[in-house]
């Protein structure tokens, strides 16, 4: 690995490694016949499991185990780090160490491929940073202030994808196809995309979501009229169930501003559900200003919402419905809008 002064690159993704992602790289990498190819192998594995886990977070179907890089013999007659998307191609996941301002890319993996990311490895095998994308390369030698940031990454698939295929993970104003059922949840069964709240939230923003349902009135974003008033108060004092989170990514059109939507459930009985979402920064201290968090009826009526203030690094919406029920959430910030659909 070429080590030289690490170029500062503020766009960068942070993802986290995994404790299966380390144990099953140290798998392939002990694998290997010499000390130079176990070490190759090993960060290959790290970088494709964190774009991985990227394409997770964005709500991407990626299969690893279609991907050459999961092949034993494959590993180790070549240097391959791909990861498939089905149905659309294989991403090379070419990974640096921390240092590197050039990411080394061998002519057999210069075809094939619908483009190329490249993944920093911390020293501790900790974290990975996504750090930028190009959609082909023709050298052996990858400058890293050339990449385009991650979100060209995803314009990238979606151009790929056949439009009805296109989720709301990046798009704005669209509507997923297939509503997120959260009565599963209680059943452990997630969508694509919506992760423990542990991977994406720092520590600090995870003492806030576990204090979801105690915060003070005066610290929370609260509409007039809740959308069921049945019981004392969502969320509060009763047993959690299920929370889960997920990367909500404006893209490019708001210059890189990305923010984490968190949703809670909490089961009262089988029919009534408690439902708290709460949205954190995502890479800053504070949410940008008028960010609106809206719950919307199936006639797209709001009937509650909250606005981010100068200096909020959190905003909430608490309230209660019915199995069955359906409602959406529309983040809107300067225009341009996410929109989720949920059924209870």
């Amino acid at each position: 690995m070429i080590t030289t002064q690490l170029t500062p690159y503020p766009q960068a993704m942070p993802i986290p490694i995994t404790e299966q992602a380390r144990t099953m790289a140290q798998q392939f990498a002990s694998a290997q016949p010499t000390a130079i190819k176990s070490e190759q192998v090993q960060l290959n594995t790290l970088a494709v499991f964190a774009t991985h886990g990227y394409c997770q977070m964005m709500g991407i179907v990626s299969d690893l185990e279609q991907s050459d890089s999961w092949n034993p013999v494959t590993q180790m007659m070549t240097a391959v780090a791909d990861l498939t998307l089905p149905g659309l191609g294989r991403l090379e996941c070419r990974p640096i160490q921390t240092g590197a301002n050039i990411c080394e890319v061998p002519p057999d993996v210069w075809d094939l491929r619908i483009g190329y990311v490249v993944v920093c490895i911390d020293d501790n095998l900790k974290m990975a940073h996504l750090l930028g994308f190009t959609p082909a390369v023709g050298e052996t030698a990858l400058t890293i202030s050339d990449l385009q940031p991650p979100e060209i990454l995803l314009q990238r698939i979606h151009e790929l994808m056949p439009l009805n295929d296109v989720a709301t993970s990046s798009g704005m104003g669209q509507i997923a196809e297939t509503a997120v059922k959260l009565g599963q949840w209680l059943n452990q069964s997630f969508e694509a995309g919506w992760l423990a709240v542990e991977t994406l939230l720092s520590p600090e923003q995870v003492s806030l979501a576990f204090s979801f349902r105690n915060v003070d009135e005066t610290e929370t974003d609260t509409p007039d009229t809740p959308l069921d008033t049945s019981s004392d108060g969502p969320l509060a004092d009763g047993p959690i169930d299920v929370r889960r989170a997920k990367l909500i990514d404006f893209g490019l059109q708001l210059g890189d501003v990305q923010v984490i939507m968190l949703v809670e459930i909490q089961s009262e009985s089988s029919e009534a559900i408690n439902i708290g979402l709460q949205v954190h920064p995502q890479g800053q201290p504070y949410l940008p200003p008028d960010l609106e968090l809206a719950v919307l009826e199936t006639s797209d009526t709001v009937f509650m919402d909250a606005r981010s203030r100068q200096a909020d690094n959190y905003i909430q919406l608490q309230f209660s419905g019915r199995a069955g029920e359906r409602f959406r959430v529309r983040l809107q910030l300067d225009g341009v809008q996410y929109l989720d659909e949920f059924v209870m």
